[in-house]
């Protein structure tokens, strides 16, 4: 059976595209193949590594106003593979309403899943003015209620990577309808990655000149829902408390250079690292003290599944699911609380590491028990 992945890109930096390479990896290929179809930026390991595994990586160009001839792109792509791909598997959900008649024109594909990251789709940008901000912000919000009308009616199998990501695309869309209600699929990470490993600490910490320092890690990329330029904020409060914290910002993305900015401004350029988009990230959780994500809205957080799974304590905001909250070392805030309130808290944070592997197959996020779930689905849906 092949499988088209349909995702924005492939980075290190998208949660999604990390989720979806998890799973592949761990696939058996000899009964289930992924192909992909992207429309964004693909990093050179990731597209040798799904040729070695055997996939095929396709290329489109998102659309910007000519949706006319994007929409010709989808058909003339799915007339020239037409019977390639069993399932498609859309985790962008915002090109559906582009693909799913194209692709299941004339049974060249023979079923839809549509797959939810996300719990808002339209979230403020701090770099914008506020006018601005909120003319963008209604043009967004009436494209997107177009584009995701009745995504639920004209899906097969509806998943979500939890619950709020998944009334936040499906809303109550099943109700009186065929479609089935969603499923939730865990965001599960290989545990055995994130064991704590002493020597991998110390080699780290010694390369980013960190051996005496205290570390905050926030992984993600840098745009508005992960809310890093707030992070700042946090940052010089506790600076004033602790002069011996230090930032380390793992990703990138369109605000990197609103925060660096802030990060000078504020006299902050020592305190703070930026390490870009990494492909070792399992080793940044070793050398790091405590993770924080202070994001205005998640779909999950798989970054905190990681971080506990690393053993490595976590502070995040209530706009990140509950779902996350799979061991004793993790605490909520809420952003309101202010950045002296936050910063305090991670001060008292025990930095101590402690063995969380039975939290994450406990709460079901280890990754070997999930992929066969995923199989089932596919197989199930073709009935196989």
């Amino acid at each position: 059976m092949r499988v088209l992945q349909v995702l924005s890109t492939l980075n290190v930096g998208s949660g999604i595209a990390n989720f979806v390479m998890n799973y592949y990896r761990k696939m058996n290929h000899t009964e289930i193949q992924f192909d992909f179809l992207l429309f964004g930026h693909v990093e050179k390991e990731y597209c040798e590594e799904v040729e070695q595994l055997g996939g095929r990586i396709y290329f489109i160009e998102r659309p910007t106003v000519n949706f006319l001839d994007y929409s010709h792109k989808i058909h003339t792509f799915f007339k020239k593979h037409s019977g390639e791909w069993e399932i498609l598997h859309i985790h962008e959900i915002l090109v559906q309403r582009f693909l799913i008649r194209k692709a299941k024109k004339q049974g060249r594909v023979k079923k839809i899943i549509t797959h939810s990251h996300a719990s808002k789709f339209v979230l403020p940008n701090p770099s914008f003015n506020v006018f601005k901000n909120r003319i963008t912000m209604l043009v967004k919000m009436i494209r997107n209620k177009i584009l995701l009308k009745g995504i639920a009616k004209h899906s097969d199998v509806c998943l979500a990577c939890s619950n709020s990501a998944g009334i936040a695309l499906y809303g109550r869309q099943w109700k009186n309808r065929k479609a089935q209600k969603f499923l939730v699929m865990k965001n599960a990470i290989d545990t055995d990655k994130y064991i704590v490993d002493r020597k991998i600490r110390e080699e780290y910490r010694k390369a980013f000149g960190i051996s005496n320092k205290k570390v905050i890690l926030c992984v993600g990329r840098l745009c508005a829902s992960k809310n890093q330029i707030f992070l700042i904020d946090i940052l010089k409060e506790i600076c004033q408390l602790d002069d011996s914290y230090v930032l380390m910002l793992a990703g990138d993305g369109e605000l990197r250079k609103a925060i660096e900015d802030k990060v000078h401004n504020l006299g902050l350029t020592e305190h703070v690292i930026f390490t870009g988009n990494r492909t070792d990230i399992e080793k940044l959780y070793q050398c790091c003290d405590v993770s924080v994500l202070p994001s205005l809205s998640e779909g999950l957080g798989i970054v905190l599944i990681e971080a506990q799974a690393s053993g490595m304590p976590c502070i995040t905001s209530t706009g990140v699911p509950q779902e996350v909250n799979i061991s004793p070392y993790i605490q909520f805030l809420d952003l309101s609380k202010g950045a002296l309130h936050w910063a305090n808290s991670i001060k008292q944070m025990d930095i101590q590491r402690y063995s969380s592997k039975i939290f994450l197959i406990q709460s079901g996020y280890d990754i070997t028990q999930n992929v066969v779930n995923l199989k089932n689905i596919y197989f199930k849906l073709l009935e196989i």
